[in-house]
């Protein structure tokens, strides 16, 4: 399902706050997947949402290592407007029960280095 940004009672956190928003997103879906006995290591496939002008004010990749213990694909989308003029990302998840159990998450091998490249 779709996460926005939202305290409970319908404020906006960090309004225009990227690396907020897209913080309080996952922690959303993490509470979410809580209620069905499930985590967040058996998401499967994340998209984040961003508006066109949206500054990311953290390096993708830095942060909150949500994912460390698994390997979801993720994409990224580019939008004219989400729901608030002040939300500047959403994120939508698909989760698998026991995906963290029962997927072999494969990494992409690097190539190896080249001798002249050394």
């Amino acid at each position: 399902s779709m996460q926005t940004p939202t305290k409970m009672t319908g404020d906006e956190n960090g309004p225009q706050d990227w690396a907020r928003q897209n913080d309080e997103c996952v922690k959303a879906i993490g509470e979410t997947l809580k209620m069905v006995d499930s985590d967040l290591s058996e998401i499967i496939l994340r998209r984040i949402f961003t508006l066109n002008e949206a500054v990311m004010n953290r390096e993708y990749g830095t942060g909150p290592s949500w994912f460390k213990d698994s390997f979801p694909v993720a994409l990224g989308c580019r939008v004219k407007e989400l729901e608030y003029p002040d939300f500047a990302v959403s994120v939508e998840a698909f989760a698998i029960r026991n995906a963290n159990k029962t997927i072999d998450w494969r990494r992409v091998p690097t190539a190896p280095v080249k001798e002249q490249e050394r």
